[in-house]
């Protein structure tokens, strides 16, 4: 009967050992699955968070239009800017205005080239070119006028020559006709378009 006794001890101790294992693995498995849960669990709230936080900004998107466009018409309005649905027009109205001071401020514009215009973001550079003379006495009130009108207008590229006729220290010609050349630029506004 011992052979008998150990044959079944022998199976009894490997089916428990069997069970052991099972169990084990089960508990394993369970520790496994249940902080894969966690985590599926946090992921879900963090995507979750981030769904709400969308949804947020979502809502929020007429808002933002709205102020959007407002901005946009208050910088297509502003004073300081050249006001013409078109670079043609922009051109135009810049050369009426220089023609306006111009005359006020007793100079003569003899050409006027119109300069190709240039895009900066989303701003247009209108530019005209122009060859006139001023009396000498009258080129800082000139250059005040443009520069301090609106819209603002800039001048560059000046070249100033002393009219032919005139010496340093010709007494005979009070005040001396200068003959200039410079370029005016003003800024149109094309953001939004």
């Amino acid at each position: 009967m011992s052979g008998i006794y150990a044959h079944v001890k022998g199976r009894h101790g490997a089916l428990s050992a069997l069970t052991l294992a099972c169990a084990l693995t089960i508990v394993l498995a369970g520790i496994v699955v249940t902080s894969l849960l966690h985590a599926a669990e946090g992921d879900t709230k963090t995507r979750l968070d981030q769904l709400a936080a969308y949804r947020a900004e979502i809502a929020l998107r007429p808002s933002v239009d709205t102020t959007l466009k407002q901005a946009l018409a208050h910088a297509a309005s502003a004073p300081g800017l050249v006001q013409a649905s078109s670079t043609a027009l922009a051109q135009a109205q810049l050369e009426s205005d220089i023609k306006s001071i111009a005359a006020a401020n007793g100079a003569d514009i003899r050409s006027t080239s119109i300069l190709p215009s240039e895009k900066i973001r989303d701003f247009e550079i209108v530019s005209v070119q122009y060859d006139m003379s001023v009396p000498m006495s009258r080129l800082r009130d000139l250059t005040y006028s443009i520069e301090t009108g609106t819209p603002y207008l800039f001048v560059d590229h000046v070249v100033i020559v002393a009219a032919q006729t005139w010496q340093p220290g010709d007494t005979g010609a009070h005040d001396p006709e200068l003959d200039l050349r410079w370029t005016v630029r003003g800024y149109r506004w094309m953001g939004g378009r």
